[in-house]
């Protein structure tokens, strides 16, 4: 990586920390083929890569604030770009695990049967009165059965928060007449 580009860098997000919302176009146009490259040594999708930079993207706005100018700025977005996707990769890992484990536990062979079907829709639509959030929580301790801590775990939240948020999802459940 040359002087160059890292000063051009450097410049462009001390605008950015200034006030510049103008800067994070210049900063997306100098370094997303790098970062998308950098994305793909993690995955293997494309789409992954794109989502994972616009991440990226998004958090430099919230949090650059926190920047002090740097000799290598480009090392520092990849440094933040490698930890999001070590984090987003190991609660896909934990994720494909917990569902595997369901599968297994209640042996989910047969798709096709009308009581399937039934607490299929009937899940579905409880889904789709929740938020994003509660629908995560709904999927972690209904469907999959986990425990507080191993939900708390994986949304990377204190036990206690994820206790209390687990009791409202079933206050707001049993408001719904689902339980």
């Amino acid at each position: 990586m040359n002087q160059d580009f890292n000063k051009t860098l450097d410049a462009y997000l001390i605008k950015l920390k200034n006030g510049d919302r103008n800067a994070l176009a210049v900063i997306d146009s100098l370094t997303q083929k790098r970062l998308l490259s950098y994305a793909n040594t993690y995955y293997k999708n494309e789409e992954d890569c794109k989502d994972a930079v616009q991440e990226l993207l998004k958090k430099l706005c919230e949090k650059i604030h926190r920047y002090y100018s740097t000799p290598f700025p480009f090392s520092w977005l990849v440094k933040i770009l490698t930890n999001d996707i070590k984090t987003d990769l190991k609660k896909k890992k934990i994720e494909t695990k917990a569902y595997e484990k369901y599968a297994l536990e209640n042996q989910i062979e047969q798709h096709t049967s009308d009581e399937y079907l039934s607490k299929h829709l009937l899940i579905k639509d409880t889904k789709s009165r929740l938020t994003k959030y509660e629908a995560k929580l709904f999927d972690y301790t209904i469907i999959l059965g986990l425990s507080v801590n191993e939900v708390a775990k994986q949304m990377f939240k204190p036990k206690s928060t994820v206790q209390y948020q687990i009791e409202k999802l079933y206050e707001k459940l049993r408001n719904m007449k689902i339980f």
